[in-house]
């Protein structure tokens, strides 16, 4: 077994997140604990680089005995490792061990804490240190890779790639999906919670959307619509402006 191997995702969580409890998550997975635990016990020990497991949803809500087992393993296998906390390799003051371990228990049993899943960097448990969680994609994330929000009006937590919650790029507030409507620029991506913090012009035959700074949809002084240019290619004909099915 490759002692290169830094982390294991065998989650495969299908993307579906709009749920209000673990156990509602479906997830695409048919892998068998028997046969999957013996190869993740064979990259421990050793010189293995391994310092990131991100284990089956399917498999943290059973807990298993076995599971437990393999948990407590890992664990001690990570206090084998040199673990530093990222603030400590920056230069800054810091006088916390990080705690990259598994959850043994509680609501997030099974997922490993203080280690951020996508750059594997520790940090220590002190709040203003220690990586956010996402309850989404049940990932802790540190703000240089992402980071977690919350919506201002029901408190929903979520990462930016997780796209439960969303920041106006006007006013900068949070809104997940259930609470605001957001519009993007089809153009420059722009996203915006409200016509009042940034107006938006409507193709009415595709139903894109654009800010008007990227200004591509016209009116068309004929047919009364609002038209981007891919459908309408609106032009001035005389003093007004129409649209190629009004020419």
């Amino acid at each position: 077994m490759s002692t290169f191997i830094e982390r294991i995702d065998i989650s495969l969580v299908s993307g579906d997140y709009k749920t209000k409890s673990n156990k509602d998550i479906v997830e695409k997975t048919n892998l068998s604990e028997d046969i999957v635990l013996p190869i993740l016990r064979s990259v421990l020990g050793g010189s293995s680089s391994l310092k990131h497991v991100q284990l089956s949803l399917k498999w943290r809500n059973e807990r298993s005995p076995e599971l437990s087992r393999f948990m407590e393993e890992y664990n001690e296998h990570l206090e084998t490792m040199p673990i530093t906390c990222q603030h400590k390799s920056r230069g800054r003051p810091c006088e916390n061990d990080p705690e990259a371990r598994l959850h043994t228990y509680g609501e997030r049993y099974g997922v490993q804490s203080s280690t951020c899943y996508d750059c594997m960097k520790h940090s220590c448990t002190d709040e203003s240190h220690s990586p956010d969680y996402c309850p989404q994609c049940q990932k802790y994330h540190c703000t240089s890779c992402d980071f977690v929000c919350n919506c201002v009006e029901c408190l929903k937590a979520s990462c930016l790639s997780c796209h439960e919650v969303h920041i106006c790029q006007e006013c900068y507030m949070p809104y997940c999906d259930d609470c605001k409507t957001f519009f993007y620029c089809l153009k420059c991506f722009k996203a915006v919670c409200s016509m009042e913090c940034c107006p938006m012009a409507f193709c009415m035959k595709c139903y894109h959307s654009y800010c008007l700074d990227c200004a591509m949809v016209s009116f068309c002084e004929g047919c009364n619509t609002m038209l981007c240019n891919d459908c309408g290619g609106i032009s001035f004909i005389g003093d007004k402006m129409l649209c190629s099915d009004c020419i």
